[in-house]
């Protein structure tokens, strides 16, 4: 903050598993925290009570615990919230609010953003920032719903001082919110440097903890993600299945309400000796190195923190064009795009890699330079400590 004053932050989630959004808060809730703010934290899975709790919730509070942030409160809720838990969220963050008397409310997702405004306006709180990691009306939805998203997403603005868009695509689709277009700027994901394993190291690991035995000359390819719909794991599956090359495997981190429709996708496609799911892993972003290929193949995304930190591992990267995507790869220069859903297409560009190591030394040198010089966690955190000061 500027000059000596420091300033109370409520940071407010719907979820306190371990993704993107969580990562965004941890980093600034900790950073900021480590400058002297008052820093307290409400997220979702947690038993609802009216005194801060040190131990409960998800990965985010396990970490957020880890880095000296106690005051974190329970809110009750998942990502799916009726009406009866949105009144329950609602009264427990006016409770919130009015106890901690923040300077900032900096509230994370959809759900939250239209009852953790309102709950702010209300008491007066002197600046609310909502930061969009992605709009909701930019899935795969009906055009009924996402009219009705987009009713309740300008609805919500109307409570928020501030919106940070994590990519231009997403300040660009705010568009769309009419007179809440005006409130949005575009401030970057970015990620501080991170203490990779050595690819030996890495790969040890995996081969002594999960039995994954490859093949000496197999080239390794990886992915970091929620095994939930719009990650579009199921369209990567199907195009490995398509792949004419045999020496590769597949990893797949992440956890999520897909793994078993995913488990059984992979035993169908003939690909369990292939392809495995590395059911949660803490600090799976300091294993990268094991791969020679990361891919994701999401089909909705706002600018994902996995991409930077593949780039940072120096690792070639074929993803699909969707979202903030090609603000990281800029196609056949530090990656490969795909257009969403099409196996065949990503088959085949990863079918081009696995043949091709100098295009896979090239590419990954190349993302690593730009993740180095255009995503710096610093930049990131003083945009955002300026919106705060507005």
């Amino acid at each position: 903050m500027s000059g000596d004053k420091r300033k109370k932050i409520l940071f407010v989630i719907t979820k306190s598993n371990w993704g993107g959004a969580q990562r965004y808060l941890y980093d600034l809730a900790t950073h900021l925290s480590a400058e002297g703010n008052d820093v307290s934290v409400a997220a979702g899975e947690g038993r609802p009570q009216s005194e801060p709790r040190q131990q409960a919730g998800g990965e985010l509070i396990k970490r957020l615990n880890s880095a000296g942030i106690n005051k974190i409160y329970g809110i009750d809720t998942g990502r799916n919230i009726g009406f009866f838990d949105a009144s329950k969220v609602f009264f427990k963050l006016i409770w919130i609010i009015w106890h901690e008397r923040p300077d900032v409310v900096h509230l994370n997702s959809s759900k939250i953003g239209g009852t953790g405004g309102v709950a702010a306006w209300l008491l007066g709180v002197p600046k609310i920032i909502f930061t969009a990691h992605g709009w909701a009306f930019d899935e795969d939805r009906t055009r009924w719903q996402k009219k009705l998203i987009i009713f309740f997403s300008w609805l919500s603005t109307l409570f928020h001082h501030q919106i940070i868009c994590v990519s231009e695509h997403s300040r660009k689709s705010a568009a769309a919110l009419g007179s809440g277009y005006k409130k949005c700027i575009t401030i970057h994901n970015a990620i501080k440097e991170i203490d990779f394993y050595s690819q030996k190291d890495a790969r040890k690991f995996f081969k002594q903890q999960y039995k994954i035995e490859p093949k000496r000359d197999s080239v390794w390819l990886g992915t970091i993600s929620e095994l939930t719909k719009n990650k579009g794991l199921a369209y990567l599956i199907d195009a490995l299945a398509m792949l004419e090359s045999k020496n590769w495997i597949c990893l797949i981190i992440g956890s999520g309400e897909l793994y078993e429709q995913l488990f059984r996708q992979i035993k169908i496609r003939g690909l369990k000796d292939k392809v495995f799911i590395i059911n949660h892993l803490p600090h799976a972003a300091r294993y990268l190195k094991a791969f020679d290929i990361f891919t994701l193949s999401s089909v909705k995304e706002g600018l994902p923190y996995v991409l930077l930190e593949a780039g940072s591992a120096g690792l070639t990267v074929v993803a699909s064009d969707v979202g903030g995507i090609p603000e990281i790869i800029e196609n056949e220069k530090t990656g490969l795009l795909t257009p969403p859903k099409y196996r065949k297409v990503l088959a085949n560009e990863l079918e081009r890699l696995i043949k091709d190591k100098n295009l896979r030394s090239e590419l990954g040198k190349n993302l690593q330079q730009k993740i180095t010089s255009d995503f710096k966690f610093e930049v990131m955190l003083e945009r955002t400590k300026e919106v705060y000061e507005k």
